[in-house]
């Protein structure tokens, strides 16, 4: 038997599936795991103009008048410009058509026109999941890469209904650029890391104007440990245990060093009991689970709610070096797609997606034209039924 291992340098999820085959060495680190979506766009349809127009605007002016057939008529004719000094124009009945005409014409060109020029400028985007919950009510399918076999059984097993319902939802298959792929063209989902969704949608999925198809959850699913996996019963794991302490210590600052301790009986912080670790942390979890290993050891996979992740950062903190060196690699991608934008701008090209909010456009206008047109629609059918109505009078005297 050749007496040798082979060590990945990235990390391994410690899941209880994984536990029964694998052994582990002491955790590291931790990592999140949130869902990505397609970023809701703004369709340049024509009825876009119609939001702008509250509801109680449509009711201004409504009202029934003797003689409207008349007032209507008037009104017509001072539309084009004729037939204004008519005793017509005298009658109670058609001055209030008119000043109800002239307020709604204010009341709506003065709105209207505010409302439009503030959608446009920024306009409202439609809303986007943000929570597990939300997640599993409006997707088709959530993809994962073939990893996720461990975390299907994971969420299976679980007692949440919302991890049961993404057990069901969840598709195993795809690698993850074609997951995404998938997400910004269907109604899909995808589950993976957060820092690795940070730097991948940075990466290929944002245009040169930082705007990207995709956007990443601003809650977990789940926050769990990461380790190396080892056989059971490696002779080797005390040293590499007592290696990785010495790495995290090295890589945390004093003042925020919490070192987890699975090679003894209980869970220890800088030499805290256990009960007082987890009166510190109760508050912050949804559930604490434990996984007995011989010789006794803990394993422990907890979820922080939503409402408390920016809490929980504060208590249970990531390697200082992982975090500086991931926001450096966030910062060299941006500012490649700056200097590719510049590069558009040289050449003359718009750098803008086609998911993007646009100025007015001939889509846009659509709107105006449409108002138009039933308009003048409208009063020529008016106009028929006043001729009509005028020929039969005729006729019958």
């Amino acid at each position: 038997m050749d007496r040798t291992s082979f060590m990945a340098a990235n990390g391994y999820v410690v899941l209880p599936s994984r536990l029964q085959q694998y052994g582990f060495t002491r955790e590291y680190g931790m990592t999140s795991q949130t869902f990505v979506m397609a970023t809701p766009s703004l369709a340049p349809r024509w009825d876009n103009l119609l939001f702008p127009l509250s509801w109680e605007l449509g009711h201004i002016g409504r009202a029934t008048y003797p003689d409207l057939s008349q007032s209507v008529l008037e009104v017509y004719k001072i539309l084009l410009g004729q037939d204004f000094s008519q005793w017509r124009a005298r009658t109670t009945a058609s001055r209030l058509v008119v000043a109800t005409w002239l307020v709604v014409a204010l009341v709506v060109g003065v709105a209207y026109r505010g409302n439009l020029t503030a959608s446009l400028t920024s306009p409202m985007y439609p809303p986007r999941p943000e929570t597990a919950a939300e997640m599993v009510r409006v997707v088709e399918r959530i993809n994962i890469p073939p990893y996720g076999a461990d975390w299907k059984k994971f969420y299976e097993a679980s007692n949440s209904e919302v991890f049961q319902a993404i057990a069901k939802l969840l598709y195993i298959g795809p690698s993850m650029e074609e997951g995404l792929r998938l997400t910004t063209e269907k109604n899909h989902a995808v589950i993976s890391s957060r820092s690795f969704l940070d730097y991948i949608i940075n990466q290929n999925f944002t245009d040169a104007t930082g705007k990207a198809k995709l956007y990443m959850a601003k809650t977990n699913l789940d926050t769990v440990f990461i380790s190396y996996p080892i056989p059971h019963g490696a002779p080797y794991k005390p040293q590499l245990d007592r290696l990785l302490l010495a790495f995290v210590e090295l890589l945390l600052t004093s003042s925020s060093v919490y070192l987890f301790s699975l090679s003894r009986p209980f869970i220890s912080v800088l030499g805290c009991p256990f009960a007082t670790v987890y009166q510190g942390l109760n508050k912050y979890l949804d559930a604490f689970y434990y996984v007995w290993l011989p010789p006794p050891q803990h394993i422990l996979i907890y979820d922080f709610p939503a409402a408390s992740h920016k809490k929980c950062s504060s208590v249970l903190p990531r390697s200082g070096m992982f975090l500086k060196w991931h926001k450096d690699l966030m910062e060299e991608v941006r500012a490649a797609m700056f200097n590719k934008q510049r590069r558009q701008e040289g050449r003359g090209d718009e750098a803008t997606s086609d998911s993007q909010a646009k100025a007015l456009t001939t889509a846009h206008m659509q709107g105006p034209f449409l108002f138009l047109v039933f308009g003048l629609v409208a009063a020529f059918f008016i106009f028929l039924v006043e001729l009509v109505s005028r020929f039969l009078s005729c006729a019958n005297r």
